[in-house]
């Protein structure tokens, strides 16, 4: 029987259990019928039954037919303490249960304790919406949930996770807080972020803050979900005391914020290397909010807020700094309205607009603005200044029409070379035509068809020289040019030029002389043939344009002396007709030369290569000139000085030499029937047995056939069904005897250095430049076929 003081401590009992902020309830631990509820037990559970006392707990509280899935009751023993924490949907409540066993009048109960965690539980969700809400607003992205956990710091442990697992963690289950964060560590972006996660997040390390007071804290990190994949996470903790059992207990989030971070980044890369400012509009309101320092416009009179009304800033700007002709256009462009009704339209707007600076100085502006798709009520607008890109686009243009008006030059520059090359080939060839008609109709005197053959062939002889004068040039321009270097006997030199030009000079009357003036070095090393080629035409021109009775003169003059170097000037002078002053700048601009439509012929033209192979020698090319008196070509050298045993000219031709080639085959493939006759003919003049084929593949066959034993064939390049090249390549991979060692040599109009290459690369022994020379084709056989 119950005594009244016993009553009275039952009602203080249970009015302190009514007053906490906990349920209590107490259940039988066999059947789980109720025997005690506190009063709170009916705000805890809205849908429990009228009647409580006598009926099973989860009947009575939940309404349900059989015992709750999350029931401690069997992991209980007597004495001990059970927390379990779980979250009804059905009325939306979060409830943590700690529950233990003990004896109440010799029956074995189970007192549960029920705490409302809900408003932990909303708060934790209001700060995630918070926060999506926050990055969604700036940067149109909503940001993926990785995953909460909840951990006993006191204890060490892990306990269930609140939501779902965090990314990363899929194949790991930690058991221990040191694990999650061993593994956590481990998997750290940078060895920064190492360092920085390690100072924040261990267990002794939490446990210090809170003990310090500090119940969160949180880090931005680089972290690698995949092997492969990194990105950045915010991770935080939040710690608590459990009233229940006083230990320290903490809930754990990540939360992807990688677009975040981008954005961050970006926004301060933009604002800090790009743009004056960066701001975001309310298309409603007219509010702007400066995203980036509170920098509303350069030297701009308001103040640092980051919020302002966007009308009255622009307005303020146009009227203090516009610098545009019609400020009020500019006003109109760049008006809210306009800007919302441009961007309806358009993905993005710009206008461009003019300011003084503080210095007066007008400064280009360009303003952009950009649809937001979160929220179209929001506009991204940048300022810009593209004052340097303006003035560097300008510049740009100003290159370009220089450019333009160059290559105008230089396409009339092609159009007149074009020209020239067309008369300068014509004229000889229209000589080679005429002489070969005279030649025909007077083929009943032998004398005169030899002097009208030594006609053609001086025309022709003109012609291969021209075509040999555009092929260096072309090697010049294209920095393909090689010199020959060999000895060089000055006066020796000299003597040869007077022999050259002695018939045509004697032949016009004019009279020339060659001599040396304080020459003390006797021989040089030098390119031969280019330097014949220099003052040959020197000297035809000094021929050209001094009438009979004149006088040629070629002095040589030794300026300078070393041991291993002589400086030497060449000076070709005459008495002609002299050149104008107008002329006598560009006259080495020209390749041929050139008359005047009087038909009066001009000074100081066509001497373009011969400038290009002095310059290429190392030399100088100048000249002097008085019209009606006289020109002189003044052309000076630094030559090296040939040694005692330096001698004679490499790869010299002989001239003259009877060749014997008898019993040797050559096979000959050349589609072109006139050229085929010509070959045929030079070597069959010195003993060769000919075989001919009329294009690369015939040529191939020829070959292939094992009865065919060629001494050497001769390919052109461009032939039908079949080229040259091809051919060759073929010929060179026939599993045959000589297929690799039989000379071939191409014979060919392809003259270009990068025509010879590819010959060699084809598998060619040497290249021979139509018109065919007969002196230099039989040295070329020569060095191929012992006679």
């Amino acid at each position: 029987m119950i005594n009244e003081k016993q009553s009275n401590e039952a009602e203080l009992f249970k009015k302190i259990l009514n007053d906490s902020n906990m349920a209590v309830y107490i259940s039988d631990a066999t059947t789980l019928e109720l025997l005690f509820v506190s009063d709170k037990v009916r705000s805890f559970f809205p849908k429990a039954a009228d009647s409580l006392i006598g009926t099973p707990c989860y009947k009575a509280l939940i309404g349900r037919g059989k015992p709750c899935t999350f029931c401690h009751r069997e992991r209980l023993s007597e004495g001990s303490l059970c927390e379990r924490e779980h979250f009804f949907k059905a009325f939306g409540k979060d409830y943590i249960f700690s529950g233990k066993t003990m004896e109440l009048d010799g029956k074995l109960v189970i007192v549960d304790y029920v705490y409302d965690n809900t408003a932990a539980y909303e708060e934790q969700r209001r700060l995630k919406d918070h926060y999506y809400s926050q990055i969604t607003l700036m940067s149109d992205v909503a940001p993926n949930a990785l995953g909460t956990y909840r951990m006993n710091l006191t204890k060490n442990t892990m306990r269930t996770p609140l939501g779902k697992t965090s990314v990363g963690f899929e194949k790991e289950k930690p058991e221990t807080v040191d694990e999650f964060f061993e593994y956590a560590y481990e998997h750290c972006g940078t060895l920064e972020d190492e360092r920085a996660y390690s100072e924040k997040f261990s267990r002794a390390k939490l446990m210090q803050t809170f003990n310090e007071g500090v119940t969160k804290t949180v880090l931005d990190h680089q972290y690698f979900m995949e092997p492969d994949r990194q990105k950045w996470i915010r991770t935080a903790v939040s710690m608590a005391r459990n009233p229940s059992n006083g230990d320290v207990e903490a809930i754990l989030y990540t939360v992807d914020i990688d677009k975040e971070k981008i954005m961050e980044q970006m926004l301060a890369s933009i604002a800090e290397n790009e743009y004056d400012s960066l701001f975001l509009l309310d298309a409603v309101t007219g509010e702007g909010v400066d995203v980036h320092g509170g920098r509303i416009t350069t030297d701009s009179d308001t103040d640092d807020s980051v919020r302002f009304d966007y009308a009255k800033v622009l307005h303020r700007m146009i009227k203090k700094k516009s610098a545009d002709l019609e400020p009020q256009t500019v006003e109109e462009k760049l008006s809210l309205p306009q800007i919302t009704k441009e961007l309806m339209e358009h993905r993005q707007y710009d206008v461009y607009f003019m300011v003084y600076d503080n210095t007066g100085r007008r400064l280009h502006k360009k303003s952009s603005f950009y649809r937001i798709e979160a929220s179209r009520r929001l506009i991204c607008n940048t300022v810009q200044d593209v004052t340097a890109a303006l003035e560097n686009e300008e510049k740009k243009n100003i290159r370009l029409r220089e450019a333009l008006e160059t290559a105008k030059v230089a396409s009339n520059a092609k159009t007149e070379f074009l020209r020239r090359v067309s008369r300068g080939i014509r004229t000889p060839l229209n000589s080679i035509i005429g002489l070969t008609q005279i030649a025909k109709s007077e083929s009943h005197d032998p004398a005169a068809v030899v002097e009208y053959l030594n006609g053609i062939t001086t025309s022709g002889d003109y012609m291969n020289g021209l075509i040999d004068e555009i092929l260096d040039l072309n090697r010049i321009e294209d920095n393909c040019f090689k010199l020959e270097p060999e000895v060089v006997d000055v006066r020796e030199f000299l003597h040869v030029l007077d022999s050259i030009m002695q018939p045509r000079m004697s032949g016009k009357g004019i009279h020339s002389t060659y001599e040396t003036r304080n020459l003390v070095t006797q021989r040089v090393m030098a390119d031969k043939f280019r330097l014949e080629k220099i003052f040959i035409k020197l000297l035809e021109n000094a021929a050209r344009f001094t009438p009979a009775g004149g006088e040629v003169n070629m002095t040589v003059t030794e300026l300078l002396r070393r041991e291993d170097a002589a400086t030497l000037r060449f000076d070709v002078k005459d008495s002609g007709i002299g050149i104008s002053p107008e002329r006598l700048e560009g006259m080495f601009s020209s390749l041929f030369d050139e008359e005047e439509d009087d038909g009066r012929d001009e000074r100081g033209s066509g001497l373009a290569l011969t400038k290009k192979l002095v310059a290429l020698m190392g030399g100088t090319l100048t000249a002097e000139s008085t019209e009606g008196q006289g020109t002189i070509f003044h052309v000076s050298f630094t030559f090296p000085v040939a040694r005692e045993n330096e001698s004679g000219k490499f790869n010299e031709i002989p001239e003259g030499r009877h060749y014997d080639f008898s019993g040797r085959k050559v096979l000959i493939a050349e589609d072109h029937t006139l050229n085929l006759e010509i070959a045929k003919r030079l070597l069959e003049n010195v003993g060769f047995e000919v075989y001919a084929a009329g294009n690369g593949q015939e040529a191939v066959d020829a070959f292939s056939r094992q009865e065919n034993h060629f001494d050497i064939i001769l390919m052109d390049i461009r032939m039908p069904i079949k080229d040259g090249l091809t051919a060759a390549s073929e010929i060179r991979a026939l599993d045959r005897n000589g297929a690799k060692d039989i000379p071939i040599i191409a014979m060919t109009a392809n003259a270009f250095d990068t025509d010879i290459k590819r010959s060699f690369a084809a598998g060619m022994n040497e290249h021979l430049a139509k018109p065919i020379n007969p002196d230099k084709l039989y040295a070329t056989l020569s060095k191929f076929i012992k006679e």
